[in-house]
């Protein structure tokens, strides 16, 4: 059962390694600033046109939150945060 768990960990990250293969991510920050009642979801939402397709809105949403320290915290009218949005560069 150990080596039939370990093989299947090894195919994911096998996996994961190759899907990557050859893309490259370019993150880009954009600075904004929190209108009365907005979520880190609607903000999100709204960036997600300026998002790498294959990224999930959760994704964006956790980003934000770790990159400006929001975890467990309410966004402030007013407060001034940072959106890294991540776009997939070809090479």
């Amino acid at each position: 059962m150990k080596r039939l768990f370990f093989l299947a960990v090894l195919l994911v990250t096998a996996a994961v390694f190759v899907s990557g293969y050859g893309v490259t991510r370019a993150v880009t920050y954009q600075s904004y600033h929190v209108g009365e009642g907005e979520t880190l979801w609607d903000i999100a939402s709204e960036h997600m046109v300026e998002q790498d397709k294959t990224r999930d809105v959760r994704e964006l949403i956790h980003d934000i939150a770790e990159y400006n320290g929001l975890h467990g915290k309410t966004l402030q009218a007013g407060q001034t945060i940072i959106i890294p949005l991540e776009k997939e560069v070809k090479k």
